[in-house]
């Protein structure tokens, strides 16, 4: 992502901007922390300051940098502290390789709500009291370092992480699961028949252990009369029936 040029015999860099460059840099609306918001400014614009061996070159980018945030709904003097913030590092120390320091601050994990942000200002004012009980100041040498969990977003919510597997003809199969004790129950077929009937189903999808929202057939082993239970349940079959058996 660099431009190399030479201009009165030195060596001259840029950042580079593809012709179909689009950015899509992280919307201020978005449901993200704000500080996870003025990162993403700051990083890019300190991309910018390492990159561009001119200042005036450094200064043209950040200026299109600046747009490009604008447009993406973030207000101004949010954009402006956080370019001005990275610009004025010299470009000589981004370019030194920095020793990453080792952090044994112990993390608290949350699900992140805007709500949460006070927690770092709690936990910042309740130091104290860790450092008055001899315990609590062996865990807790330094605050807690506040880490947000990302929430289920809307694609997580109606897309599957992997696609459904339909390689296995359409009936009732075990999930072959090691710990799984329905599997030895489950019979592989296609057509349920009803005892003392002479109704049969035939099973269009491919059902097993793990499958919910079923309809569900258990026949007697020790009945005389092939006597048998159906039922139904929302849950997933495996966790059904162990509740058939612990009753």
């Amino acid at each position: 992502d660099t431009t190399i040029s030479i201009k009165d015999g030195i060596l001259q860099t840029s950042v580079y901007h593809k012709p179909t460059d689009h950015p899509c840099y992280l919307r201020s609306e978005s449901f993200h922390p704000k500080h996870t918001k003025q990162a993403t400014i700051y990083s890019q614009a300190i991309r910018y300051n390492r990159i561009c061996s001119s200042s005036t070159e450094r200064d043209q980018q950040a200026n299109t940098l600046r747009t490009v945030f604008l447009k993406r709904g973030y207000k101004h003097r949010t954009v402006d502290e956080q370019i001005h913030r990275a610009t004025r590092i010299p470009r000589e120390q981004l370019l030194q390789y920095k020793q990453k320091q080792n952090n044994n601050r112990v993390p608290l994990v949350v699900t992140y709500h805007p709500q949460l942000e006070t927690l770092r200002k709690i936990a910042k004012s309740l130091q104290s009291t860790f450092q008055e009980d001899e315990r609590l100041r062996e865990v807790f040498p330094e605050p807690p370092l506040l880490s947000f969990r990302q929430p289920n977003n809307l694609k997580q919510m109606i897309v599957r992480s992997r696609l459904t597997n339909n390689t296995k003809e359409p009936g009732t199969h075990p999930c072959l699961h090691k710990r799984c004790g329905t599997c030895a129950h489950i019979d592989r077929t296609d057509t349920i028949n009803i005892p003392q009937t002479n109704s049969h189903f035939k099973i269009k999808g491919t059902y097993n252990c793990s499958s919910s929202n079923v309809v569900y057939l258990i026949r007697c082993t020790k009945c005389t009369n092939n006597g048998c239970y159906i039922g139904e349940t929302s849950q997933n079959l495996r966790k059904r029936l162990n509740g058939h058996r612990n009753t």
